[in-house]
């Protein structure tokens, strides 16, 4: 998983996972938002992991309104679809984040579509 860290780390977007350990290991997903300062984001441009419903979704909306060009992710691709569309048509990837390949593939395409 380390080098999947240091490849995540290369991309041109901010990482923000729900998951609490793809993005950052050590860090759980309340503590990395607590206290955020959204001003030293370098890129208007963010992933989130898990956004198609729940707290990844309302994390994405929170983004959308701040301005952010928001890419959002989960397994199923229906949910993504119908979040997609009420959060201003952002982008979506379908993958799990439990396989490392998948992971790469997906920032890989993200890669050539947003870069």
């Amino acid at each position: 998983m380390e080098g999947l860290y240091k490849f995540l780390e290369k991309q041109p977007l901010n990482i923000i996972s729900t998951l609490g350990n793809v993005a950052n290991g050590k860090t759980s997903l309340l503590k990395k938002l607590t206290g955020l300062n959204l001003m030293k984001f370098k890129k208007k441009k963010i992933f989130i992991t898990g956004s198609s419903s729940g707290i990844g979704y309302q994390i994405a909306s929170r983004f959308v309104s701040l301005g952010f060009e928001v890419i959002i992710n989960g397994k199923n691709k229906s949910r993504l679809i119908k979040a997609s569309k009420t959060l201003n048509n952002c982008d979506y990837f379908v993958a799990d984040l439990t396989k490392e390949d998948l992971i790469k593939k997906m920032f890989l395409n993200i890669k050539k579509k947003h870069s």
